[in-house]
């Protein structure tokens, strides 16, 4: 078994091509889970979908590391969907003290700059245990220099990935040895650890958690009407994959 402390840094120093062995990977994923139990209140963490989530996690961690984030934005041909792979930063807690799913961003991105709304998506799927989590809702984009979990995430962060957050929103540079490259890392010399401007997390607080486990075609599926709303609906049964289970839940209730 690899020793944790060996595990955190190796995350922190390769976050963008996480290669975890088996035991690094578990070792990696209960830090998180450590984490979240620390840092985050019984009322939030005791949310239906935090269970198998974390169960999850534990059977497949090397899917643990990154989901697919869907996005609403304007660009050429209007408003579009839009969705990208990004890093799963870990479990925090925003502003109010609710229970969160994180990653960073630029807020030069399309994802924050162009967006249309906060509402967003979240796909996680892990391939070795063949469940996929979607959790819907709005994403807050912390960019307040008080924002703890920004701050928090920023020390956490290794030179390399500090350093992209200092690069030009207009220039597309030719190759790694291009000027923009080395005033980037001049900059990030210079800020001497402070967190420039352009660096935000989004922390996503679901109203919608969708599960399907492709193993025996089990759905779980579980809304609320607020953020802070406490009670969950909770809807489970069996379907084929090809169907949407909130669309199944709308027509059995329009029938009944």
């Amino acid at each position: 078994m690899i020793p944790c402390e060996s595990v955190a840094e190796g995350a922190a120093a390769s976050s963008f091509s996480l290669d975890f062995t088996d035991d690094a990977a578990l070792c990696f994923i209960t830090r998180l889970i450590t984490h979240m139990s620390a840092h985050v209140s019984v009322s939030n963490a005791s949310a239906p979908y935090v269970k198998p989530l974390r169960d999850t996690m534990m059977r497949d961690p090397s899917c643990a590391s990154y989901f697919t984030l869907s996005t609403v934005e304007h660009g050429p041909r209007g408003v579009t969907p839009r969705a990208r792979t990004v890093v799963f930063e870990g479990f925090a807690v925003d502003i109010d003290d609710r229970f969160a799913l994180s990653c960073k961003l630029s807020s030069n991105s399309n994802k924050f700059a162009k967006r249309a709304s906060d509402e967003v998506e979240i796909c996680w799927w892990f391939s070795s245990a063949r469940v996929q989590f979607r959790f819907r809702g709005p994403m807050r984009f912390e960019t307040s220099a008080q924002s703890e979990s920004r701050n928090a995430l920023w020390d956490q962060l290794v030179l390399g990935d500090r350093a992209q957050f200092f690069y030009p929103p207009d220039v597309l540079a030719k190759d790694r040895q291009d000027a923009v490259y080395e005033r980037a890392t001049k900059a990030l010399i210079e800020s001497r650890g402070a967190v420039p401007e352009s660096f935000c997390v989004g922390l996503l607080v679901p109203l919608e958690v969708d599960v399907l486990d492709l193993n025996d075609s089990s759905r779980k599926y579980w809304r609320r009407t607020s953020v802070d709303d406490t009670a969950w609906e909770d809807f489970s049964g069996l379907a084929p994959p090809v169907l949407s289970v909130d669309a199944i839940i709308a027509a059995s209730t329009k029938e009944s």
